[in-house]
């Protein structure tokens, strides 16, 4: 059987006979540049065994149905595809080029819902909506027409809205070629200036060449004439005084448009209160005490690392706290922390962690996962963050790290995830209860024992036969050990009335996987046991949002999993 892991899009769910196996696939709808509307999409999925580990270079037969409505809808088109899994368990193929009868490019996307059927091998795995149509898809297929209404109070109020068409032509028509609309009788031609030559010195014309009217346009004519100027193409004032010569004697003039506010943002807000006065007495907020501020309630005065002497204890919220009292304060929470370290209510590990604990049954846990760096006799746990050099760990390998190397939010939150080498640091397997192996614990602690971790479950209800089993096996005991809720993701597991009912409080800490990624952050916790399954594996406990079980089995050393110390004895 196998695990498709989810990567973006839906999850489907596949129970056969007796075993649970989650399949995620996921789809990206990656549409490459054509010069026309494509017609496929891609799709992608991981490939996995019921135990989590990759299906690599394997190739499967895998049958895409797109139904239309719903999951039992009409089968609008249906392919075959032969795909292969690469180095790490993905397969990649696209929607739309299989093998098939059908014609992809008629699928009208804008007539849906629709919904993808998937099955692998010939095991049908279900169907699930495509929750948006392929955009380059339902636009080969679609037809939008957009209008809208202009409501710029401003624009509407202006010269600019009686712009028409016509106007538009005329003002293409200014281009200084005469089409026969302008006025030009006003200006003086080539044509006529040459008719104006001094007869008796053959000279340019003079004053007493013309006649009275012609004086009165020349003197119209602005600029200087030097009398080979060819005015023809020029337009009068008279040709642009239309509504388009009125937008331009606008602009410069601001006075004649709009000046009342009608945004409707703007009225509605704090700002359209402000007022010459307020103004005012923003520009005397400058530093200087014009004599209108009360300044009695600020300090003003820059200390230059000078001390504040002879303050009172703080009474109120607010209130600034001397040295004395925070000095007092220390002591307080020192003296109550070595109390609870010397009852063995906080544990402390070498690297100064501190720890609360939980009794559940006969047991005492750390109530949280451990956060250690280093081994008790100070010996530091090598810290591997590259996802390449975590690859390159063997099964004897003893490292740590955070999840996604996030050595503050997560490492505080959600503690370390170490290799089985490095939880047992050196010592040899063990199944027996108490499993006597301190490995990465805090003097007094050790790791739990496979034994041990089924003596918990038992504790919680689960039977001895169903203890001894491998894989999912319980009904509640993961959601009563697991705890805040908040941070897992909504599912079986939280809502489970028994949720957070121990105080154990697992967390949703991720995984990262023997490859180097990290898994599951906020999804699952897994924590490694002490015992062995054989030389490449080991036992491990494993919780998850979508139920409330505990799930028990073996994965390989070089995964980076949890640790949850139990005490000696």
């Amino acid at each position: 059987m196998v695990r498709l892991d989810c990567i973006t899009l839906f999850i489907l769910k596949l129970t056969q006979m007796k075993s649970r196996i989650l399949i995620f696939i996921g789809i990206v709808l990656s549409l490459a540049i054509y010069s026309q509307v494509p017609q496929a999409f891609s799709y992608q999925a991981m490939l996995r065994n019921s135990d989590g580990t990759a299906r690599i270079d394997e190739t499967v037969s895998i049958q895409i149905k797109l139904l239309q409505g719903s999951i039992e809808g009409s089968t609008e088109y249906l392919e075959v595809h032969s795909a292969t899994t690469n180095s790490v368990g993905i397969l990649k193929l696209d929607i739309g080029s299989g093998t098939s009868s059908d014609d992809f490019s008629s699928i009208d996307w804008s007539n849906g819902p629709y919904f993808l059927d998937v099955s692998v091998n010939g095991t049908h795995l279900g169907a699930s909506q495509l929750l948006s149509v392929p955009y380059a898809l339902n636009a080969g297929s679609s037809d939008v027409a957009l209008t809208f209404d202009e409501s710029d109070p401003l624009f509407v109020e202006s010269y600019a809205v009686n712009i028409t068409s016509s106007d538009i032509i005329k003002l293409h028509n200014l281009s200084g070629i005469n089409t026969g609309d302008q006025e030009l009788s006003g200006l003086a031609t080539h044509t006529e200036l040459n008719l104006k030559v001094d007869k008796e010195l053959n000279k340019g014309l003079s004053s007493n060449d013309y006649t009275n009217t012609e004086k009165e346009k020349l003197n119209a004519i602005k600029g200087i004439n030097t009398g080979d100027q060819d005015l023809s193409n020029y337009a009068t004032i008279t040709a642009l005084s239309d509504s388009t010569r009125g937008v331009y004697d606008q602009i410069p003039d601001v006075s004649e448009f709009i000046i009342d506010e009608s945004d409707p943002i703007y009225i509605n807000s704090q700002a359209a209160n402000i007022s010459d006065i307020h103004i005012n007495n923003l520009n005397n907020l400058s530093g200087t005490n014009t004599g209108d501020q009360d300044l009695s309630s600020y300090a003003t005065m820059n200390m230059a690392n000078g001390n504040i002497t002879n303050l009172g204890d703080p009474l109120n919220g607010q209130d600034a706290a001397t040295k004395n009292y925070v000095d007092n304060l220390k002591y307080q929470i020192n003296t109550l922390q070595n109390a609870l370290l010397a009852e063995g209510l906080l544990i402390k590990d070498y690297d100064g962690n501190t720890y609360g604990t939980v009794t559940v049954g006969n047991q005492v846990w750390l109530s949280e996962n451990l956060k250690a760096t280093h081994y008790s006799d100070g010996t530091a746990i090598p810290f591997v963050a590259d996802e390449s050099d975590w690859d390159n760990l063997s099964i004897t390998s003893i490292a740590y790290c955070w999840y996604e190397n996030d050595s503050i939010v997560n490492a505080n939150t959600y503690g370390a995830l170490y290799t089985w080498a490095a939880a047992m640091n050196g010592s040899s397997s063990s199944d027996t209860n108490p499993s006597n192996i301190q490995g990465v614990c805090p003097d007094g602690w050790h790791l739990p024992s496979d034994e041990e971790w089924k003596e918990l479950e038992i504790y919680l209800g689960m039977s001895q036969v169903s203890a001894d089993e491998i894989g999912t096996r319980g009904s509640n005991e993961g959601s009563k050990i697991a705890g805040t809720k908040l941070l897992w993701e909504d599912g079986g597991l939280v809502n489970n009335p028994t949720f957070d009912s121990t105080s154990f409080n697992a967390l949703p800490s991720g995984v990262r996987d023997d490859n180097g990624p990290f898994l599951g952050l906020g999804s699952n916790s897994w924590w490694w046991s002490s015992t062995e399954y054989f030389s490449l594996k080991a036992y491990r406990r494993f919780i998850y949002n979508e139920e409330g079980v505990i799930i028990r089995s073996y994965y390989p050393k070089d995964f980076g999993f949890s640790v949850r110390c139990l005490r000696d004895n």
